[in-house]
């Protein structure tokens, strides 16, 4: 935008419906950041008080821009130094509203640049089971004692990054958990009766035997691949404390103890896998699991790890993101924990500005078989799978009573859904995974199950299975039953599996990418001696696309190769992120990267289905009128 075209809007004095003038600030969002021309959007905002001063579209279009202008400088190129120019810049027009509007961006911007200090608020619901029992008490000590003789480089490890756990090995992890250790029986006996995955052992047990508890968990780790796996026992039915942390906890989502055992075991190992990663050159990844009340507890712990650390006797949030683990947490037909944790970010933060717990950041993966009375509990979070455990030995009686729940939530048949040699869920005739991606779950509620539940089972009834099509004519234009899934795509996965530092590293690796005049791999990896490695590098990281919230790759072996490498290569060359944020740091990349996401963002609102009416007179007109 020049300034003729100012003179000319000048002249035409914005003679203009709100459809046009919400254009005109798209379109002057757009082409006016060349060079974040202040001089311009002075002009614009003099000419616009001198003939329209009450034009409240026109103002709160600069209020947007200035809002948009100060978030993006900041958080796309952390620079304080623009952000405060723009804000002067307000400054001088001398217009108040538009003052204030960069003054609170740029305030708000940058306290959360900085990791604005929150005081969190004092929560002693959460408690460390000073009664919980290790097997194996210096399982610090059997880590230690492996690495010992062990000498690696960082390249050596990036070059053998291995896998994740697939999700049939954790669905054997979650189901041996109910295995428990016997009297008398020690960790290798216990280890031996498992029989264990290949190249996976068991680093210690935690247990509180008490009545009102009854927790049992494991951890297993595979010290070639330096990975850990925490695997809670789901409900066992002699147990009065799991039976109890069913009712209270899951049912009434209150704390329960078995909510602290599992927490104080999780951090229990996160210290040690923390200090390992210190001091012997590590490079622990860490996972939870759990079947049924397993998996709601390893939703739990996945939060506590993330989000919580212990002081003195008590759980508190932990303002310290860099020394968090980001566990990678898969669990099988949960009762559902997006309610739990909602209310523990609740006690734990702050309500309002601050906050910065968020569940929904949280790399969970839920896989559930056909709704029943326990996966249909409580709403869930995460990435929610489903699958089609294999149901033709139900007879009439396992169908229509109670003893369906039991049948359909099994274990062994959950297991029995996964391929052991692809570790992936069975492919049907077709060749296809026989997953889909959840969009609507029912949710049950009272003795019957409630209406929800009941019209999922009359329309499966209706259409003699318990997969629906809701695109069957006899819906009609809206879903009657909720419940909705669609195709799983194994090249996607959510961005949420990733950390806020790594989802950040891609970004602005992406950016990068994008103009090969500046994206210089030798100059990004430089800190990686050896050419081949950095080869390696931008190979890995050639292929992979961000769209909304997820991470899109052209083959599913290239994502499940591009996840754990990136974990490794900014835990093992902290450089390369800085690497990749200083070659952002020219105006000119600034500059081409703004344009780029502006021009991106403006196609998606072009895009909507919302469209204005360009011949109303008035914004009055334009909200009342009719055809909209």
């Amino acid at each position: 935008m020049t300034d003729d075209t100012v003179h000319h809007i000048r002249e035409d004095k914005f003679n203009i419906g709100p459809y046009n003038l919400l254009q005109w600030y798209l379109i002057y969002l757009v082409s006016s950041l060349d060079l974040l021309n202040f001089t311009l959007l002075h002009k614009l905002t003099r000419y616009g008080n001198e003939y329209h001063h009450s034009c409240r579209v026109f103002r709160t279009s600069l209020q947007i821009t200035v809002t948009i202008c100060v978030k993006n400088y900041i958080t796309l190129y952390h620079s304080k130094e623009l952000a405060l120019q723009f804000a002067d810049t307000m400054s001088a027009l001398q217009i108040a509203d538009l003052q204030n509007s960069a003054r609170t961006s740029l305030t708000s911007q940058i306290d959360q640049l900085a990791g604005q200090n929150v005081l969190p608020p004092l929560s002693e619901k959460i408690c460390v089971d000073e009664k919980l029992k290790l097997s194996n008490e210096n399982f610090k000590e059997t880590i230690y004692n492996f690495y010992n003789d062990i000498r690696t480089t960082p390249l050596n490890q990036l070059k053998s990054t291995p896998p994740f756990p697939t999700p049939y090995v954790l669905a054997q992890f979650a189901s041996k958990a109910y295995e428990g250790c016997k009297t008398e029986e020690t960790d290798a006996q216990y280890e031996k009766r498992l029989d264990l995955p290949d190249g996976w052992k068991l680093l210690t047990t935690a247990s509180n035997d008490s009545k009102t508890n009854g927790y049992f968990g494991a951890a297993y780790w595979h010290p070639e691949h330096q990975q850990v796996v925490i695997a809670h026992r789901g409900t066992k039915f002699t147990s009065l404390g799991a039976l109890w942390t069913d009712v209270v906890g899951v049912l009434f989502k209150y704390y329960a103890s078995q909510i602290e055992s599992a927490s104080t075991f999780a951090h229990k190992v996160v210290i040690v896998l923390r200090e390992a990663n210190q001091e012997m050159g590590t490079n622990f990844q860490l996972f939870f699991t759990g079947h049924s009340l397993g998996g709601w507890l390893a939703q739990v712990t996945t939060f506590t790890t993330e989000y919580l650390k212990t002081e003195g006797n008590n759980f508190l949030k932990s303002n310290n993101d860099q020394d968090s683990f980001h566990p990678h947490t898969v669990v099988f037909d949960s009762p559902g924990c997006k309610d739990m944790l909602t209310q523990m970010t609740d006690k734990l933060d702050v309500r309002l500005d601050g906050r910065s717990i968020d569940i929904e950041h949280l790399d969970i993966t839920s896989y559930l078989s056909v709704p029943n009375r326990i996966n249909t509990c409580n709403k869930h979070v995460g990435t929610v799978c489903r699958i089609f455990p294999d149901l033709s030995d139900m007879g009439w009686q396992q169908k229509h009573t109670l003893t369906y729940n039991a049948a359909t939530h099994n274990m062994d048949k959950i297991v029995g859904s996964f391929d052991p040699f692809t570790g992936q869920v069975h492919k049907d005739e077709q060749g296809q995974l026989r997953v889909q991606v959840v969009i609507d779950w029912p949710i049950s509620a009272g003795l019957l199950g409630g209406e929800e539940y009941r019209s999922f089972f009359e329309w499966a009834k209706h259409l003699n299975n318990y997969h629906p099509d809701i695109k069957d004519v006899s819906f009609g234009h809206s879903c009657l039953i909720r419940y909705q899934t669609k195709l799983y795509d194994e090249r996607v996965s959510s961005l949420s599996v990733f950390s806020q530092e790594e989802e950040e590293f891609l970004q602005c690796y992406r950016w990068l990418r994008q103009w090969p005049e500046f994206f210089k791999p030798k100059e990004l990896f430089s800190a990686m001696e050896g050419n081949q490695a950095q080869v390696e590098a931008e190979n890995i990281l050639q292929n992979f696309k961000i769209e909304s919230d997820t991470v899109r790759c052209t083959e599913a072996s290239a994502l499940q190769a591009l996840i754990p490498y990136v974990k490794r290569l900014l835990q093992l060359f902290p450089e390369i992120k800085e690497n990749t944020k200083r070659a952002l740091s020219s105006d000119e990349v600034r500059n081409r990267v703004y344009r780029f996401e502006t021009r991106r963002y403006v196609e998606r609102i072009r895009q909507s289905k919302l469209e204005f009416n360009s011949d109303a007179s008035g914004f009055r007109e334009f909200l009342e009128s009719e055809e909209q």
